[in-house]
């Protein structure tokens, strides 16, 4: 969905630097799973998997083998449908009947559709090499073109907590893999949970200030064609009572799905690469 999506590639070019070098899935409930494909999630959730595939998990391993099968892994752990399946199960009974009613009016029409469309052209994984060639220039485009927008952009980081929120992001999923990969008994020095947090906790500001980057980059490059007054309404939208709840409860799902995932990703990885120095 729209800023989780913008923070699920923030969270993982912060994840993997942290490294040191699902059960069963329920039917799809129709009104949560149908909301957060108008919304866009489905495209969102989709490029998962392939942000893992295209990061260096540190493991010292150049071996071909090695990356075919940790590709097959995380295509296997983190398949689109169904993490979709399980985040729309958690949201699921989160809405009345006239929140998801009042939620699909705005996604269908007007501002609401003009931003998901853009949302999910910039998820698209086929538009990556594009958008990686837009991007670089483009904060300091703004600053001398259309400084009201770059406020815009500061706003919505603001009214979503983007940094607070996908720092914690990125400290659960890394805690998750890391931990993940100390349950194999393979790390060097078998770290404890509490190494763990202390290794992450001296990132913290580090991680902070990269999701804020990247949130700001990509929220400059999927919102660049829409109208600052159009910006201006989709805000008005996320500062609402309705706008707060909707990205509280998917965020919510999204942080308790993927932290599974990345803990069984982490374990399974660190099994497959055999390795005793990191």
């Amino acid at each position: 969905m729209r800023r989780m999506n913008i923070r699920i590639t923030a969270v993982w070019m912060v994840l993997i630097a942290l490294l040191p070098a699902p059960s069963a899935w329920a039917a799809e409930p129709s009104r949560a799973a149908a909301m957060l494909r108008l919304l866009g999630f489905d495209t969102a959730i989709a490029s998962f998997a392939d942000e893992v595939k295209n990061t260096d998990p540190g493991l010292g391993s150049d071996d071909p083998e090695f990356y075919a099968a940790r590709d097959a892994l995380a295509d296997r752990i983190f398949q689109p449908e169904l993490l979709f399946q399980a985040m729309a199960a958690l949201v699921d009974g989160k809405f009345e009947d006239a929140e998801y009613d009042a939620l699909e009016a705005y996604f269908s029409q007007g501002v609401g559709q003009l931003v998901t469309e853009a949302e999910k052209y910039a998820q698209s994984g086929e538009n990556a090499k594009k958008i990686e060639a837009e991007t670089p220039g483009i904060i300091e485009g703004l600053l001398a073109n259309n400084p009201e927008r770059l406020g815009q952009i500061e706003q919505m980081i603001e009214v979503m907590d983007v940094v607070g929120s996908g720092t914690a992001m990125a400290m659960n999923l890394g805690y998750a893999m890391i931990s993940g990969m100390a349950s194999t008994g393979q790390l060097p020095g078998g770290l404890t949970d509490d190494q763990i947090l202390m290794m992450l906790n001296a990132r913290r500001d580090q991680i902070a200030a990269d999701v804020f980057n990247s949130a700001a980059l990509s929220a400059a490059y999927t919102y660049r064609d829409i109208s600052n007054i159009d910006m201006a309404d989709y805000l008005a939208f996320l500062e609402s009572e309705l706008g707060r709840k909707l990205y509280s409860v998917i965020e919510n799902a999204q942080l308790e799905v993927l932290t599974a995932a990345s803990r069984m990703f982490g374990h399974d990885l660190m099994v497959l690469s055999g390795v005793r120095e990191l």
